[in-house]
């Protein structure tokens, strides 16, 4: 006896597993209330054929046929159509196992009509409340087995009994399954959207336009890419503090976001940095929306933000571009609308950038010339320690950080720059690059010679061309008498090995560019190139440095060709500052 028992709660335990599985399942969910509907009547209409026909354990199968039907009603987000369908259901297979016509009957039913009107105003409770949901199960199984025919009191008890565990099983997993979909939730909209203004986030704003890309790419249509950047929201932050900085975000993003929607209601804002903002429109090209993209402009002008009883004017500096054919990825579109958008803020702010043209420029536009300068260390690869340290110079020009083709500025600010950099070094060696061209210009020659005169830095000169051998040894004996050391920079790329073994005896360090490696690693002619290089250093003792180490891969390399000095992203990557 007590293991048919046992066996009953089972194979029940199994089925209501299989059966909250399915109804969690997201096949199932995604089926609609009158499906739904269907496959709960075919499951019940089964149990009621194997309770007709079963010889022994009809009182399990009527159990199970109980939750079947019952489960249903407590369902989220249903229509009080479907409530009433599915309670006709639970009627239905209520008469198919009680007598039809009895005094009891009408009661209970009745009592049932005033279940279903209680459940459902108060159906979420019953639903995820354990305290709720087990009177419900109670009241239920008590109302079904009282007066059952052919049941003794012990059995009624015994399959109440096992219908208020079988429901118990189906409340916590259906229980369990909310609370992860409810994190899963909220992990989703933590990702997908930005806590502050409520926006598309960043993570959002990738996949979206990674998706329409690709959607793009496949059916050959346009797809455009805004990004716009709050002008001088550093002075916001400095003013009025963090506070009022926050607040400014959420009124833009509110105003952008209102003014888009009313535009079409299929645009999306999202904010992918600190004071930046990105609208993605699949289907569209940059004439198409520019129109719109300058109502932005001046929407946003004419607005007022009002912080503490203090009112201030916000603008926008804008970048816009479309896939083009060569885009090998949705990066390339990115990155394309953010140099227009920092075109846009060189250019006086308060405009917008297309594919470089910008067609009206603010009253705001300022011409600023302006450069900076960092330094990259030369690290010895075995102990980590810095050898030397080589300034880099660049200037801003059309919203990128170039290589100075003419550093125009006087010998009193280049002797300022390596002056302010040397008193910085923890090493004192420092190395900066130069061609022979420079190197000849009075500013230039004049401002080294100043630096050398007062700084106690050994200062090394990478010369990254030779364009003629004889020139070279002339500036570099030239500048070995002022106390200076020469280098060869880019060597193996813009210096070729048969100019510098002509070169060498004027030379006190070798600088490698390496080549980057294939999809399958090094070749052997890289091998080869890298270890004439090294030799050639050797063979006159003077160092050899490997330039371009930048992952594992490469510094494996150096050390695996005994190489001591090496320079790159691995062991520094400097961040040049943003033009806003």
């Amino acid at each position: 006896m007590l293991s048919t028992w046992l066996g009953h709660i089972l194979l029940g335990s199994f089925f209501v597993a299989g059966y909250v599985a399915m109804c969690n399942a997201p096949w199932y969910t995604r089926l609609q209330p009158i499906l739904q509907t269907m496959v709960t009547i075919g499951l019940a209409v089964v149990l009621q054929g194997i309770i007709f026909s079963a010889s022994s354990g009809q009182h399990l199968y009527m159990s199970l046929q109980l939750l079947i039907i019952s489960y249903p009603v407590l369902e989220d987000n249903i229509s009080g159509a479907h409530y009433a369908l599915r309670w006709g259901i639970i009627l239905a297979f209520w008469w198919a196992n009680h007598p039809w016509f009895s005094s009891i009957t009408v009661v209970m039913d009745l009592l049932l009509i005033l279940l279903a009107v209680i459940v459902y105003r108060f159906r979420e409770q019953v639903h995820y409340e354990w305290w709720a949901n087990s009177a419900f199960a109670l009241l239920l199984c008590c109302m079904y087995w009282f007066r059952m025919g052919d049941t003794t009191l012990g059995l009624q008890f015994r399959y109440e009994v096992l219908f208020l565990i079988m429901n118990g099983y189906a409340f916590m997993t259906w229980t369990h399954d909310r609370r992860e979909a409810q994190a899963k939730a909220e992990l989703a909209a933590q990702v997908n959207y930005d806590t502050l203004t409520n926006a598309g986030s960043l993570a959002m704003f990738r996949a979206d336009a990674y998706a329409a890309f690709v959607d793009a790419q496949r059916q050959h249509c346009d797809m455009t890419v805004l990004t716009m950047d709050v002008d001088s929201f550093k002075n916001v932050n400095d003013t009025f503090g963090h506070s009022a900085g926050d607040a400014a975000l959420i009124h833009m993003a509110a105003l952008l976001e209102d003014f888009l929607q009313d535009v079409d209601a299929n645009y999306r804002l999202y904010r992918t940095g600190g004071e930046e903002f990105a609208v993605l429109l699949p289907g569209q090209n940059t004439e198409q929306f520019m129109p719109t993209a300058q109502q932005c402009i001046e929407t946003v002008r004419r607005a007022r933000f009002d912080y503490h009883g203090r009112s201030n004017r916000l603008t926008v500096s804008m970048g816009m571009t479309e896939v083009h054919p060569g885009d090998r990825n949705v990066e390339d579109v990115i990155q394309r609308a953010d140099h227009n958008m920092y075109l846009s803020k060189q250019r006086g702010r308060d405009c917008i950038t297309v594919n470089g043209d910008t067609p009206e420029t603010s009253h705001l536009r300022e011409v600023t010339m302006t450069y900076t300068f960092f330094t990259q260390p030369i690290v010895n690869i075995n102990t980590s320690d810095v050898f030397a340290s080589e300034l880099r110079l660049r200037t801003y020009e059309d919203g990128e950080w170039r290589p100075p083709v003419n550093f125009d500025i006087s010998a009193a600010s280049f002797t300022h720059i390596l002056t302010h950099v040397a008193d910085q070094l923890s090493v004192k060696r420092l190395n900066g690059d130069f061609s022979l061209t420079e190197l000849q210009t009075p500013a230039i020659r004049d401002g080294l010679v100043q630096f050398i005169r007062q700084a106690a830095v050994t200062f090394t000169i990478e010369i990254t061309n030779i364009t003629d051998r004889a020139t070279f040894i002339r500036v570099a004996q030239q500048y070995h008498q002022l106390g200076f050391q020469m280098a060869l920079a880019n060597s193996g790329w813009d210096i070729s090995y048969t100019d510098a073994c002509a070169v060498i005896a004027e030379v006190d360090m070798i600088k490698f560019t390496m080549d980057q490696p294939g999809p399958d690693g090094y070749t052997p002619a890289q091998y080869t190139k890298v270890s004439e290089w090294r030799n050639l250093a050797a063979s006159h003792d003077i160092p050899f440095i490997m330039h371009g180490i930048d992952s594992d891969t490469d510094l494996k390399l150096a050390r695996g060709l005994g190489i001591q000095y090496g320079q790159g992203y691995y062991f520094s990557r400097s961040v040049l500052p943003r033009i806003v």
